[in-house]
């Protein structure tokens, strides 16, 4: 991994900062690198080192600090270190070896486990329950649907000026009921809403429409049956019903094999969970691909996938109307990417958004991968990129650093990979010529 990859990995900037003074081989008591096991002993405030393991191939780690981060900046300071060819060969030391064999055989018992064949349950039994419980589901969400379609009409009733003045509690009480009903996805769109109200100019039209989102999921839900196949797996999707990772692989909606590059990752809080996204576009097919994963917060992301890096990989994706999100079913190790994605001019980026929303008119986010566009910072402190024709789109105001995009950029224009939500971009890299900048 090249340095800005390993940082792309910090759980915030002050890891990240904290991290750059650690990669340094004075920081250090004794580091090494064994086949794929990177190893090093840290100087701390105690007499003893914190013991700091990496297994570079899935990017997994450990260390012995009491960092409540994840990974702490020791994992990152030794990965840095190592990024600038500061770690030699060196046979690791036992404690480092016994946790890389411990992991190994544990995931031998997991393949063993689930080779070992069970006794057969009652089908007609176990049948016969799912059915039960997926029929009270139901009844709970068809019931929670209805109530929150009649809480909009009176939300539209009383006036956007009256919405504006309601503590927060009135949209998380609103929000807590459609839990209880099991419609977190509208729940979480409700919970929203106290946000748009405060967010300064133009909330009126951005509080309209996300009502009528609202409003027109409630509607779709009732019409289930009267909607195509694709779209109505959408529709569920958006209320709040799941499905695990063996089921959408049994599904094999759309199965598509590539090499894929990992183009950008972002983490954030939802709800006491981490959820981190990471956008992949195929080499072959140029195929945009969306992978979740989840870890309670606080917890680190099992496995998390290397910004800027690429790997053979045979993803199955989510039955949708507009696929985007999909599982791995196959991968392979990481690899260093030698070139930027391919990626497309401002306008076939936004026709390719147009699709996309005419298929899911839920969907939240959508991947651009712009060439030969160049960051423009205006007088009235708005941040833009604009292409060779002069059309450009705002950057969204939560991107963290937008100097950093633009001292990169060094006035040329550049590939940027981000996610448009229909208002403004957020950046999630750059590329320079082949070198990949991570910006969140």
């Amino acid at each position: 991994m090249t340095a800005d990859q390993v940082l792309s990995l910090a759980p915030d900037a002050a890891s990240a900062k904290a991290a750059q003074g650690l990669a340094a081989p004075r920081a250090w008591v004794a580091a090494g690198i064994d086949g794929a096991l990177l190893w090093g002993e840290c100087k701390g405030s105690g007499a003893t080192p914190y013991q700091t393991r990496v297994e570079l191939t899935t990017v997994a780690y450990k260390c012995s600090c009491p960092s409540r981060k994840f990974p702490c900046k020791h994992v990152l300071g030794v990965l840095l270190l190592h990024a600038a060819g500061g770690v030699a060969q060196a046979v690791a030391p036992e404690w480092a070896s016994a946790w890389l064999a411990e992991r190994d055989a544990k995931a031998q018992r997991a393949a063993e486990t689930a080779a070992i064949p069970r006794a057969p349950a009652d089908p007609a039994a176990s049948e016969a329950a799912a059915a039960k419980r997926a029929k009270a589901r139901e009844a709970r969400v068809a019931a929670g649907i209805d109530e929150c379609a009649l809480w909009l009409r009176d939300v539209v009733r009383l006036g956007l000026a009256h919405a504006q003045t309601q503590p927060s509690r009135y949209w998380e009480e609103r929000a807590a009921r459609l839990v209880d009903a099991q419609c977190a996805g509208v729940a979480r769109r409700v919970r929203a809403l106290a946000s748009t109200v405060a967010s300064g100019a133009g909330w009126e039209s951005r509080l309209l429409d996300s009502l009528g989102e609202i409003a027109l999921l409630c509607t779709a839900y009732g019409r289930l049956d009267a909607l195509p196949e694709a779209l109505r797996a959408d529709v569920r999707r958006h209320v709040g019903w799941t499905q695990t990772q063996d089921e959408i692989v049994a599904r094999a909606f759309d199965v598509v094999d590539d090499r894929w590059l990992v183009v950008g990752t972002r983490s954030e809080e939802e709800e006491r969970l981490t959820v981190r996204r990471t956008w992949l576009r195929g080499e072959r097919t140029r195929r945009d691909a969306l992978l979740l994963q989840f870890a309670p917060s606080g917890a680190p992301v099992p496995d998390p996938l290397v910004a800027g890096a690429r790997l053979d990989a045979r993803l199955v994706f989510v039955e949708s109307a507009a696929p985007l999100r999909a599982v791995f079913a196959e991968r392979g190790a990481f690899e260093a990417a030698s070139a930027p994605p391919d990626a497309a001019p401002l306008d076939e980026a936004l026709g390719a958004y147009a699709r996309a929303v005419g298929g899911d008119p839920w969907l939240e986010r959508f991947p651009f991968v712009l060439r030969d566009v160049t960051p423009l910072h205006t007088a009235d402190g708005r941040w833009y990129v604009r292409d060779a024709r002069d059309r450009a789109l705002p950057l969204a105001r939560t991107l963290r650093e937008p100097f950093v995009l633009h001292a990169c950029a060094g006035g040329h224009p550049v590939t940027v990979a981000g996610e448009w939500d229909g208002r403004a971009l957020l950046p999630l890299g750059l590329w320079s010529g082949a070198r990949y900048t991570a910006l969140v």
